[in-house]
């Protein structure tokens, strides 16, 4: 007697009890007849210690059952299952090959015993099973996705599209077989088929929004940003506030340094919600929208989102978002010296923190301008001992000791760092810096000599040496032969193009001291016409470069504006040495604007 004709209340019964057994298109399977109130209750009394997840009573309560009906194939396969869960293979086996005898034909005995084939490593009888079931269309579509995972498994692409178009043919508005279809042949390889998959189920489904998402990522991993851009903009017509789509085509407008667009559908995205809890899968936009803001010194507005990527990283468990948001936190307080909020901030990124050492870096940096030394060295050294980009943190502890009076540490940090990495010729040049900044210009210029004579091409040391010469007005010729090559290297750094503008004027100053007067003034021209292409290459004024423009406008008679560069460089917050000359300079330019006094020229 087969499970088919069992009775309905007994099955939904019975079904209710036995979670967790084999099923065919998600529904329980059928249960035996009811022969005897005996077997019904043994069987009941095994799908629940099956459910409790009792595998040996319930084998036995099973093998109860199947003996007062021995007719029932299902009861087989239950005690299949069960022994199979408990890791008897050959057990499993006996009972598979007794219900293919009690019901040869039935097609959901031999879906059920193709899964337990396949699951106790008899695959090749198990695909042949369901191939048979998929022949003859008797299969079901748990049947059929079995088979595909099966196919796909054992990497057979025939077996797979054999599968998924049968289902396709069988039911064609559905949307599930042409997506794995498509990522089937993503998985194997075959891109252009997965793109002509999903962009015929687009033509049929122009609804479906996992048809674009599909596609468009396909097409972003193709690099075709032009075409993964028209899928998005589909995609938006069809849903404007669709998340995935506002976010990506932020990212191929920043890409196309299309930033104003790239914001509006950021701030599109974010909207209102940045108030609210923060969804997780919005972290990312939260995060780069408040760097757009921070980039456009914005800061609040760029803090208010850090926060809220902190709380909801936080609230759903995501560290290392949570980690990034706190740095960026407190990178934006730290430049709108907010240094308590700061502190509080970076303080919270533990070691373990991708951005651990570069917090400590610039925690080190507030506790030096608010004259704490000791903090910062231990901020830096906890930079330098956290591994990460230790050439980076070392080299700012070494000009950290040095600002503090302590050279002999500092140059031994930079050794230190040289030893380590001694093919990177960028740490001479830093060691080079570090004595110069300390006053031993002599033995700076020895360490830049060194980096040319490893690389020829090396634009920092150019532009060092030349610049120093400059600053001496010595051996103006080859300073100027050094930062014209560095700026062959470096065309848009606006402090080497200073440089230049600087040995020019030294130059003419040179050849006023010598009587060479329109020499002097075409040299003097120069250099204005190269201070003032520095000026403009800066992103942020400098109030040396701001300060040798001033000069350079007063060697030509230009005198307001000599004095509005003066008063900008002073206000950019030089040097208090600088600073000093700068006062000077803008009192005797005053008095002669005044009509107090010639002779302001150079």
């Amino acid at each position: 007697m087969l499970l088919l004709r069992t009775s309905v209340a007994f099955l939904a019964l019975a079904g209710g009890l036995a979670t967790g057994c084999a099923t065919v298109d998600g529904d329980p399977p059928a249960v035996f007849p009811e022969p005897s109130a005996r077997a019904a209750a043994a069987f009941m009394r095994g799908s629940l210690m099956h459910r409790r997840g009792q595998l040996e009573p319930a084998a036995e309560a099973y093998a109860e059952a199947a003996r007062l009906d021995p007719d029932s194939a299902e009861l087989q396969l239950y005690l299949a299952t069960v022994w199979g869960e408990m890791g008897d293979r050959g057990r499993a086996l006996e009972h598979v090959g007794r219900a293919g005898e009690l019901a040869p034909d039935d097609p959901r005995v031999m879906e059920l015993s193709a899964e337990i084939f396949l699951g106790t490593g008899r695959s090749e009888r198990g695909i042949d099973l369901l191939r048979s079931l998929l022949d003859s269309g008797e299969i079901s579509e748990s049947g059929s996705l079995r088979l595909f995972r099966a196919y796909f498994e054992r990497g057979d692409l025939t077996g797979v599209e054999r599968v998924l178009l049968r289902m396709i043919e069988k039911a064609p508005d559905d949307p599930r077989p042409r997506l794995l279809l498509g990522s089937s042949y993503e998985q194997f390889g075959q891109t252009d088929r997965a793109e002509a998959v999903y962009r015929e189920a687009l033509e049929r489904e122009p609804a479906e929004p996992e048809f674009y998402d599909r596609l468009s990522q396909l097409l972003a991993r193709a690099g075709d940003a032009d075409a993964e851009f028209e899928v998005l903009e589909r995609k938006l017509a069809l849903e404007p506030d669709d998340p995935y789509a506002l976010e990506r085509i932020s990212d191929l407008y920043e890409q196309r340094d299309r930033t104003e667009q790239s914001v509006d559908l950021l701030e599109k995205l974010v909207g209102e919600r940045s108030t609210a809890p923060l969804h997780p899968s919005l972290l990312r936009a939260y995060v780069r929208l408040g760097q757009h803001y921070y980039a456009q010194e914005r800061f609040a507005d760029a803090a208010a989102l850090f926060e809220s990527a902190a709380r909801g990283a936080r609230a759903s468990e995501n560290m290392n978002g949570m980690y990034l948001a706190l740095f960026l936190l407190g990178a934006v307080y730290s430049d709108s010296e907010r240094a308590p909020q700061a502190l509080r901030a970076l303080e919270r990124i533990p070691p373990e923190a991708l951005q651990f050492a570069e917090a400590q870096r610039i925690m080190a940096w507030i506790f030096e301008t608010q004259g704490e030394f000791e903090r910062a060295l231990d901020a830096a050294r906890r930079a330098l001992d956290s591994g990460q980009d230790a050439r980076l943190h070392g080299v700012f502890l070494a000009g950290l000791l040095q600002r503090g009076g302590d050279l002999d540490s500092a140059v031994s940090v930079m050794n230190g760092l040289i030893s380590r990495f001694p093919e990177d010729e960028d740490l001479l040049y830093d060691l080079g810096v570090l004595y110069g900044e300390a006053g031993d210009r002599e033995r700076a210029l020895d360490l830049m000599q060194q980096v040319l004579a490893r690389n020829r091409d090396h634009s920092g040391a150019l532009n060092y040496v030349g610049y120093t010469w400059a600053e001496r007005g010595e051996r103006l010729a080859e300073a100027e032969g050094l930062i014209r090559r560095a700026i062959e290297l470096e065309p848009d750094d606006g402090n080497i193009t200073d440089s230049l503008g600087w040995v020019l004027y030294q130059r003419g100053l040179q050849q006023t001291a010598n009587g060479h007067g329109e020499a002097a003034l075409a040299s003097f021209l120069q250099a204005v016409e190269q201070l003032e292409r520095a000026h403009s290459q800066l992103e942020r004024p400098d109030p040396v470069i701001v300060w040798h423009l001033g000069d350079a406008y007063r060697s030509v008679a230009r005198f307001e504006d000599a004095l509005r560069s003066y008063e900008e460089a002073l206000q950019l917050g030089p040097e208090e040495e600088d600073a000093e000359k700068i006062r000077v300079q803008i009192e005797e330019l005053r008095l002669h604007l005044s009509g107090g006094t010639p002779g302001v020229a150079p």
